[in-house]
């Protein structure tokens, strides 16, 4: 992670004053930095990308990751967590293998009850972007994808949101055009 590194975190919550203080003002340095980043890639990301950037999932219950890779041009990895009561399954098209990385050994990170802390965007390239995930067991996720499908379940379980890129327009059904040119 560029702006919300794992250390970072750690300091900030260091039970030393003057460590906790410095790590306070350099975290304010870099939610002002990231989100000048983010203010300048936004209009370049993908319409689903940029709904991700604007979802508020820290403290979003980790729920599962996956990926099911059935050939190196086929990956797909899902990452699913509660927020607000509701799971979210975010589907990432990837481009090379998620790298998870930690835990940072720290009391700060806990396996229980596992959250999302903090993440970050990063558009490499027109069809290459990274989201890098710190999760409170210390852990780190990156994915480097070319899409992104947002699934949102609701509570009642009968009625499902997806966000997802744009797709192309279908043909009318052959059906429906010979009943248009009769």
């Amino acid at each position: 992670m560029k702006y919300f590194k794992p250390e970072l975190f750690v300091a900030f919550n260091s039970e030393d004053a003057r460590v906790a203080n410095r790590a306070s003002q350099a975290w304010d340095e870099a939610v002002t930095a990231y989100e000048q980043y983010l203010k300048s890639i936004r209009r370049r990301l993908p319409a689903a990308v940029q709904k991700l950037s604007k979802l508020y999932l820290h403290d979003a219950a980790y729920l599962d990751f996956g990926e099911d890779s059935p050939s190196p041009e086929n990956r797909v990895a899902h990452l699913t967590v509660r927020r607000d009561g509701q799971p979210l399954l975010l589907l990432y098209f990837l481009l090379e293998s998620p790298l998870v990385t930690g835990p940072l050994p720290d009391r700060v990170f806990s396996e229980q009850a596992v959250h999302w802390l903090y993440d970050e965007l990063e558009l490499r390239s027109p069809g290459d972007v990274s989201h890098e995930i710190l999760f409170s067991n210390g852990r780190t996720y990156r994915l480097r994808f070319h899409h992104l499908a947002i699934l949102t379940i609701a509570a009642d379980s009968e009625r499902t949101e997806f966000q997802g890129e744009p797709r192309r327009p279908l043909l009318p059904s052959r059906r429906r055009r010979k009943a248009a040119t009769a």
